[in-house]
């Protein structure tokens, strides 16, 4: 399964709307509201207003590792880490729910959902071979220098309707952070029953390593996909993220299965 395989790193919906304007005036009451009503429907969770200005404002949920920001012309909810499991899609539709239902928002302009999950490796090496390997492109473009070689792929691909009304942007890169090795020992790759001594340390080690892939990876293939609809006929929130979330699920299983 995929989710054997990926790490989800963040969780991410947005709306983009017209003539909040009354945003200036009502975003004190907004906030109020979110506050107070917010923790019903995040299992009880505290969220705390950080920011209310002309700019924005923003709240936070540190349990679920959330924030709500919102103005004018945007709602956004982001879940960074996205490690702890929550209620994403009830959040997303009662705080969209209320700023519609405060600043008189009529017109909807952009939905979109966006994920972002990393496929973990042990060195920056193996991130960009990775990267490199996984890239859905068989010839490049020759250079003159034959020293010259593949070695990293950050790849970008957009799939819309003819009308650009849906799409979904898919993307990989290597990452890593400036912990990771930039290459792993030879030694460390074999198994260690097949060593001639220091089997246990080995055993281990290798333990380690995969221990920390899966709760924190220092490098891997990053892969980012955001599903998108413009000017939606009805706005159901709820109905759109479950359309994100099978899209995205079949997009990644896909990319998964041409390994």
């Amino acid at each position: 399964m995929v989710k054997d395989k990926q790490k989800l790193l963040q969780d991410i919906f947005e709306a983009r709307y017209e003539h909040g304007y009354r945003y200036l005036d009502r975003c004190g009451d907004a906030m109020m509201l979110l506050e107070e009503a917010l923790p019903k429907v995040s299992g009880g969770a505290i969220w705390m207003p950080e920011e209310m200005a002309p700019k924005g404002a923003r709240m936070k949920c540190p349990k679920h590792e959330l924030t709500l920001v919102f103005d004018a012309a945007r709602l956004g909810l982001d879940q960074n880490p996205a490690d702890e499991p929550c209620p994403f899609s009830d959040i997303a539709d009662y705080a969209f729910q209320t700023i519609k239902s405060k600043f008189d928002i009529a017109d909807v302009v952009r939905l979109g959902r966006r994920k972002l999950f990393i496929r973990p490796t042990d060195s920056v090496d193996d991130a960009e071979a990775l990267s490199v390997r996984k890239a859905p492109f068989k010839e490049w473009p020759k250079v003159k220098d034959d020293h010259l070689a593949l070695r990293t792929c950050d790849i970008t691909v957009d799939l819309e309707y003819p009308d650009r009304a849906k799409g979904v942007r898919f993307a990989i890169s290597a990452v890593h952070r400036p912990e990771a090795p930039f290459t792993l020992d030879d030694r460390l790759r074999v198994a260690p029953h097949l060593l001639a001594q220091g089997q246990r340390e080995a055993l281990l080690e290798q333990l380690k390593r995969r221990k920390q892939r899966e709760a924190s990876p220092v490098a891997g293939l990053l892969i980012d996909v955001d599903y998108w609809v413009v000017r939606p006929d009805s706005v159901d929130i709820r109905q759109f993220l479950n359309n994100a979330e099978e899209e995205i699920e079949y997009v990644l299983e896909s990319f998964v299965r041409s390994s």
